[in-house]
């Protein structure tokens, strides 16, 4: 099976402060690390104020049920509610 990268951009929600939304990024992590499939994470910051979120998955059905999972943890939704709902943009790609 080929692995996958997951690859969201998005921009951060205007008026959140940048040290908590690394803060908050970084204990998303802790969760998401301990999810099936789960091989890393790249927080990535452009200059055009968006950023890129790289995670790296051993299947796409991990990936999946990763997107559903996220949804009962309370680290992951502090992180996504400080982000622009408007501006994501998510895919999925063979490594």
């Amino acid at each position: 099976m080929k692995k996958i990268v997951e690859f969201v951009k998005f921009k951060q929600k205007e008026g959140t402060d940048e040290g908590n939304f690394l803060d908050a990024s970084d204990a998303m992590l802790e969760d998401v690390s301990k999810f099936k499939g789960f091989i890393k994470r790249e927080l990535l910051k452009g200059k055009d104020g968006f950023w890129a979120d790289l995670v790296h998955w051993e299947t796409m059905e991990d990936a999946q049920n990763a997107m559903k999972e996220v949804m009962n943890h309370k680290t992951c939704q502090l992180f996504f509610s400080m982000i622009d709902e408007s501006s994501i943009d998510m895919n999925h790609f063979e490594i």
